[in-house]
């Protein structure tokens, strides 16, 4: 966020994008706890997490963190709409999508390509600090440059798709 400020931005940007990010952190990995809780239970580095245990031995319940990880990705998108911009916004809610759809749901179990997407979803914050210091449409020149990153981004995402699927 530095860099892309060309200077130091404000502390309320800063700990507003901090914070909006640490939610959407804690909101995809806890709705990844609830659909992996089957195969988590089977592996020996997952198999203490708290949704891997036996229903009798769990120490969370499948509804809650459903709902934790929701209500926290709810959190997140509210807090970044508030303090940033539509695009970092946008950007936040597509990571966490991008997480549990494309990674978790829709490749994690059935190819090794789930690699790629969790790959493409790690980088995303970086995506998000430009937005929430530069989509501002007043500054055109700065609105242009993210956009740039985010066209970039997204051919990635789709040439991932394409490889995965074929």
């Amino acid at each position: 966020m530095f860099l892309a400020a060309g200077g130091v931005p404000s502390l309320e940007l800063v700990v507003a994008t901090l914070a909006g990010g640490s939610l959407a952190a804690g909101s995809a990995n806890a709705l990844n706890c609830y659909v992996d809780r089957d195969i988590d239970a089977l592996m020996r580095r997952t198999s203490r997490h708290p949704l891997a245990l036996s229903p009798e031995r769990a120490r969370v319940s499948p509804r809650s963190a459903l709902i934790f990880g929701l209500v926290l990705g709810e959190l997140s998108t509210a807090l970044l709409w508030a303090t940033t911009n539509p695009l970092a916004t946008g950007l936040t809610v597509a990571a966490i999508v991008l997480y549990v759809l494309g990674y978790t749901i829709g490749l994690k179990r059935r190819t090794s390509q789930n690699i790629v997407w969790g790959g493409t979803v790690g980088c995303m914050p970086v995506h998000v600090q430009i937005a929430a210091r530069h989509a501002d449409p007043r500054t055109t020149t700065r609105y242009d440059r993210a956009r740039g990153n985010l066209d970039r981004h997204a051919n990635y995402i789709v040439a991932a798709f394409i490889a995965g699927a074929a």
